[in-house]
C-alpha cells in the first residue's frame, strides 16, 4: 500500500461521496452534502431524524455508512454492516467497506448506496426504530 494511494483517497474522499450519493440524496429528498472532521472525515445528509452519515478511516483504510435516528432525549446509531442483516438483505460482507484505493471506496460507495436505496423505505416507516434497535444500534444519550 503506497502512501500516494492513501493520500489520494483522503482528498477525494468529500467528492466521491457526494458525488456517489447524489442520486440517492435527490430521489429521497436528502439534505446535504454536510462535511465534518470532527473525528473522522464524514458527510452527512439527512431528512427529519433520519442521518446518513459516511466516515472514512485512514487507519483501517475504511469507508462506512452509519445510519443516525435522532430521538427526543438520545441518538441511535448503527453501519449498513449490522443494518443489512438485521433488515433480512442479506450477510453483512455483502457490504463492502475497502477504501485502499480511490478505485475500492468507490466500489464500496457504490454497494454501500444500493444497500441504502433498499433499506430507505423501512428506515422512514413507523418500524424504523424498532429495526435500528434489532441490529444493534448505540444509543447516545443527550445532556
Amino acid at each position: 500500500m503506497s502512501k500516494r494511494a492513501s493520500g489520494s483517497v483522503g482528498k477525494e474522499f468529500a467528492g466521491q461521496v457526494a458525488q456517489a450519493f447524489a442520486g440517492v440524496a435527490e430521489e429521497f429528498g436528502l439534505e446535504g452534502p454536510e462535511e465534518s472532521d470532527v473525528v473522522l472525515p464524514s458527510v452527512l445528509f439527512s431528512i427529519g431524524v433520519l442521518k446518513y452519515e459516511i466516515v472514512h478511516d485512514s487507519h483501517s483504510h475504511s469507508v462506512e455508512t452509519r445510519v443516525a435516528f435522532e430521538l427526543e432525549a438520545s441518538r441511535l446509531t448503527v453501519g449498513l454492516g449490522n443494518l443489512v442483516p438485521a433488515a433480512g438483505l442479506g450477510p453483512a460482507e455483502q457490504v463492502k467497506d475497502s477504501a485502499h484505493t480511490v478505485w475500492n471506496m468507490m466500489r464500496s460507495l457504490d454497494t454501500q448506496v444500493d444497500f441504502v436505496k433498499r433499506l430507505h423505505p423501512l428506515l422512514v416507516s413507523d418500524g424504523a426504530q424498532d429495526l435500528i434497535r434489532k441490529a444493534g444500534a448505540r444509543e447516545w444519550r443527550r445532556r
